[in-house]
């Protein structure tokens, strides 16, 4: 029992001993494994941070480069490019900077080994193929073809094709690049591959009839894109003499395209483009023709016609204009535009003064639906043209009247109560002139305010009571400017006032007899104001009303179709009143009617030039140069 308890004592005191010596060698232990995990976090925390480092000055260098390269420091910026792209050749903006520069400095001989690095570090096909432009750019073709010949090796992909079309057109290898896109479409099996690269070379070679041959292979397969092959074939057509041969092209295709309404479209918008309404006009029926069978998505019946009329009206091409409204009036007559094609049909005769045709055209316009919107401005323009051009004053009345009276709450309410007005005037019936106008003076607009009042002035100004014209027109003039106000009502209203206090205390006679010719004038009498006129001239001609009088006497003649007589009273406005304050006026007159009456172009110039030269701060300069440039240039007829 001794023994035992002898035998443990000596093995706990081998414990403690162990467990002592342990204890004595574990803070150098933990001290050592401390310091490895430090040298250990330290080596996994800076390497990164030399690399944000590293990628932080080289964003520095790219930016001093792009800088250089903005400020034409080429030389410096290709050095920054180049040493950035040997540190990281796969880096896309590195590589383009190097491109950009080495190509403007023209070191292909340079540039060749750092395509050839790029190369190998990505493989790209665009890079093959630049490698091949540097090649040729450097002076060596064979290896430039070699390169470009190793790409279409083989199975390529469209890629391929496309960059090395590019690389030849860009080196001005044009037949080549031809060739090589056509290759591409027949190995590929795609007969629409590289459409626009084709018509875009076919274009710029004056290839037109190719070039449109390409857009309609696209156009075959791609029938919704028609809007943007249009503009296309609209490109094309900025040189004058693609017109003819593009359109001779488009027909040429009709026989074979599906479907054709797409072609007749394409020769509708090529003649708009040409200004060759009549061409367009049958173009354009026969796309309504094919719309309504529904070779295509159906549209509005009537739709392609009165567009194209609108347009054409626009453009001043009457007659074209007029058998599309016509075509619509008689042809389709369930269409919705058949009431705004007959009112068209209608606006095209009155303009072209078949005024008996136009009334007629009116009248069906009525007839069809009596309160609408157009049958308002069926009876307006019926006013117009008994009350302006066959001077039936008391039919006029009466279209008028009826707008008046049926249509309340339209603007051309308020214009028929000025005509109204205005009629009364023309039969001499001042009392009820004054009525209408005063009426009109009654509406919520102060411009509709402001026409009235110069109205009832202008009554004052014919009857000879000239300050009651200027207490008029004092509330015009002196009036704030509202917004929206008509300015060249109140240009009126201050050349009337300036006229009255310019010639009343010279010669109230003079004046007067002025007044007269314009009472004429206004009355649609333009005979009777040019005898008053001449009567002026003649009693008064030492009166300060003179200069005014012959210019006016030159508008009266021209009014009368007597353009010669005109033109020799203008010039002698011009002649005999050299600093008159209307003098470059009828000098522009002068030259109007050289251009557009007795079609004298050469004089029409010469005398807008006089313009330009004598009167530096007339306030026509910029309309005679428009005259002047529209001279010089070739003039587009239009065609009906």
């Amino acid at each position: 029992m001794r023994r035992r308890d002898t035998t443990s004592l000596a093995l706990w005191h081998r414990t403690v001993n162990i467990l002592s010596f342990a204890a004595l060698l574990l803070p150098v232990f933990l001290s050592d494994h401390a310091s490895a995990q430090t040298a250990e976090k330290s080596a996994i925390f800076s390497a990164p941070l030399r690399t944000i480092e590293q990628d932080a000055q080289r964003s520095r260098s790219w930016l001093l480069a792009q800088d250089y390269e903005r400020n034409g420091a080429i030389d410096r910026a290709a050095e920054i490019y180049a040493t950035l792209f040997q540190e990281d050749p796969r880096h896309q903006g590195y590589y383009q900077g190097v491109l950009r520069t080495f190509t403007q400095l023209r070191r292909f001989d340079q540039l060749v080994p750092l395509i050839e690095r790029r190369l190998a570090a990505t493989g790209e096909l665009q890079t093959r193929a630049e490698l091949g432009k540097a090649y040729y750019r450097s002076g060596d073709e064979t290896k430039a073809r070699a390169v470009w010949n190793e790409m279409l090796a083989g199975s390529p992909a469209a890629a391929a094709y496309s960059f090395v079309g590019a690389a030849m057109v860009e080196n001005q290898l044009i037949n080549d690049a031809v060739q090589v896109y056509l290759q591409g479409r027949r190995s590929l099996h795609q007969p629409g591959a590289f459409v626009f690269e084709l018509a875009s070379i076919y274009g710029a070679r004056k290839e037109f009839e190719a070039a449109t041959d390409e857009y309609l292979r696209y156009l075959s397969s791609n029938p919704r894109q028609l809007p943007f092959i249009q503009g296309k074939i609209s490109e094309l057509l900025t040189v004058e003499e693609a017109m003819p041969r593009v359109a001779a092209s488009l027909s040429a295709a009709l026989p074979h395209f599906k479907p054709p309404i797409l072609i007749h479209r394409l020769l509708a918008a090529v003649h708009m483009q040409a200004k060759d309404y009549a061409r367009a006009l049958e173009a354009f029926k026969t796309v309504e023709r094919l719309q309504l069978t529904g070779e295509l998505d159906k549209t509005t019946p009537g739709s392609e016609l009165y567009n194209f009329a609108e347009q054409a009206r626009e453009a001043g091409a009457q007659v074209s204009a007029a058998a599309a409204y016509q075509a619509i009036a008689s042809e389709i007559p369930a269409s919705p535009f058949w009431l705004p094609a007959q009112f068209g049909l209608a606006q095209t005769l009155q303009a072209r003064g078949h005024y008996a045709e136009a009334l007629q055209a009116y009248e069906k316009v009525k007839a069809r639906q009596p309160s609408s919107p157009w049958a308002m401005r069926a009876w307006f323009q019926e006013g117009e043209i008994y009350f302006t051009h066959q001077r039936m004053i008391e039919k006029a009345v009466a279209a008028f009247s009826k707008v008046y009276e049926k249509y309340g709450g339209e603007p051309e309410q308020v214009e028929a109560i000025f005509r109204l007005g205005d009629c009364h005037l023309a039969l001499n019936e001042f009392t009820k002139a004054a009525e209408w106008y005063a009426k009109a003076r009654g509406g919520a607009s102060s411009l509709v305010q402001d026409k009235a009042t110069y109205r009832l002035a202008r009554l004052e100004f014919y009857q000879g009571r000239f300050r009651q014209t200027q207490k008029l027109l004092d509330t015009i003039s002196g009036a704030p400017e509202p917004a929206g106000r008509d300015e060249s009502m109140v240009n009126d209203a201050l050349e009337m006032q300036l006229l009255i206090d310019a010639h009343l205390a010279d010669s109230s006679g003079a004046l007067r007899r002025f007044a007269h010719a314009e009472l004429a004038a206004a009355q649609g009498r333009p005979a009777a104001a040019v005898d008053t006129l001449k009567s002026l001239l003649a009693d008064f001609s030492k009166s300060s009303m003179s200069p005014l009088a012959l210019f006016t006497l030159g508008a009266r003649y021209f009014e009368l179709g007597d353009f010669q007589q005109a033109l020799m009273t203008y010039q002698q406005v011009v002649k005999e009143h050299p600093a008159d304050m209307r003098t470059d006026r009828a000098i522009m007159r002068i030259a109007e009617i050289y251009e557009n009456n007795l079609k004298d172009r050469m004089l029409a110039q010469q005398t807008y030039e006089r313009i330009l030269s004598e009167y530096p701060k007339s306030l026509f300069l910029d309309d005679a140069r428009q005259h002047i440039r529209r001279l010089s240039e070739k003039p587009a007829p239009v065609m009906n």
